[in-house]
């Protein structure tokens, strides 16, 4: 008994376009001969020219702090490859990045990260006092009577 091929015939194709990639695009519901007849979707360079000098995006990725992943997410969405790799990850690097606000005591201005560090206050037990209501001022010297105010709705 002879062996029977599971694979159809492949026509003459296009010399970019691979047989993988004709037996995909068949799969795809293409008709045959569009499938051999149009040439595949070359990948991008790893290169980018970025203030007029050629570097590869790992280069840049890697010193921007910038995963593959939120690189590739960000060209998903439509960045250039430049802005996807020099931006860095997280807000802080972002322009819409939201500023953490000042408190001022005593002549010193700093943010409340800052404060409960200095202070040795937990962050979160003086985010909560100043949420509720409380002046900056009674948060830290703790000059309330019992129990919080109830936090504003």
């Amino acid at each position: 008994m002879a062996k029977r091929s599971t694979n159809p015939p492949t026509p003459d194709l296009h010399p970019s376009a691979s047989p993988d990639c004709y037996r995909m695009r068949v799969k795809l519901g293409w008709s045959p001969d569009r499938a051999a007849s149009t040439p595949a979707k070359l990948r991008r360079s790893g290169s980018i020219v970025i203030d007029g000098l050629r570097t590869t995006v790992n280069e840049v990725r890697q010193r921007a702090g910038v995963s593959d992943a939120t690189y590739q997410r960000r060209l998903r969405k439509g960045w250039s490859q430049a802005r996807a790799a020099r931006t860095p990850a997280g807000r802080s690097g972002r322009p819409d990045a939201k500023k953490q606000p000042s408190y001022e005591y005593r002549g010193k201005r700093m943010s409340l990260t800052l404060w409960s560090k200095h202070l040795g206050i937990n962050y979160r037990t003086l985010l909560q006092r100043v949420n509720r209501g409380l002046s900056f001022a009674e948060a830290i010297e703790h000059k309330f009577d019992g129990r919080l105010p109830k936090k504003p709705r």
